[in-house]
């Protein structure tokens, strides 16, 4: 039996499946707006969530160049808008490429970057890369982990700056107090919707006035509005 033939045939069935697997893959690696769903929440993308050998996450490439790993952001074509370089080593990251970037949270010798997600399909996901512009760009995105709502993102930090804000008795209540920041901690407790229930600690005893019936070394709870639309009214401190 002549096999040359069947070897052809099997030769020209490969290339056409590898055709098609192409253009499909062509097709995943563009992101399809229609696929999209909301989803209000936080891409972490370092400390434990992402790391390659944790999750699979398909934005962090194992040492693709010179040990690191890298985060790869695009447009809404598909094509490469800009990348972030992680190195394992050493826990250092470095934006590489456009310098547009302003993250919800960034610090490159902490292992800190932080972005706010808008929209999620079943490979990208949609994240503002710049605060100020609110400019939104994509990240390929297989797993969930790594994905946070909001009150698993607030509920971790360690304390949170209000700002000029009272703290209230309730959501859109009566005012409690003022915190002086140089004694008083303010601590996430728990979100409900725009509202955050804070914990407000005294860091030391003091005669300020924190509150009517609050003793000097002790803690009071109230609520600030952490956000109003898309602007987050509250700045969050990762770090003791």
């Amino acid at each position: 039996m002549n096999r040359w033939p069947v070897l052809f045939l099997s030769i020209i069935i490969a290339a056409f499946c590898g055709i098609a697997f192409s253009n499909a893959w062509r097709f995943e690696s563009t992101p399809a707006i229609s696929e999209f769903r909301e989803f209000d929440g936080v891409l972490k993308v370092t400390g434990n969530y992402l790391l390659p050998w944790n999750s699979g996450f398909r934005p962090l490439l194992k040492e693709v160049r010179s040990g690191k790993y890298y985060l790869e952001i695009y447009d809404s074509k598909g094509e490469m808008w800009s990348e972030f370089a992680f190195d394992g080593d050493d826990s250092e990251l470095e934006v590489v490429g456009n310098p547009e970037i302003k993250p919800l949270a960034f610090h490159s010798d902490y292992d800190l970057l932080d972005f706010r997600i808008t929209r999620v399909s079943r490979t990208w996901i949609e994240i503002i890369v710049n605060e100020e512009t609110k400019e939104r760009k994509y990240v390929r995105g297989l797993t969930s982990s790594g994905i946070l709502t909001w009150a698993q993102y607030l509920g971790g930090k360690f304390a949170v700056d209000v700002h000029s804000q009272w703290i209230l008795d309730q959501p859109a209540g009566t005012r409690i107090f003022s915190p002086d920041y140089t004694e008083h901690r303010v601590e996430p407790v728990e979100v409900r919707g725009d509202w955050l229930k804070v914990r407000c600690v005294v860091r030391k005893p003091s005669d300020s006035n924190i509150g009517e019936g609050v003793p000097a070394g002790e803690s009071i709870e109230g609520w600030v509005k952490w956000r109003n639309g898309d602007d987050i009214l509250i700045t969050v401190f990762h770090f003791a």
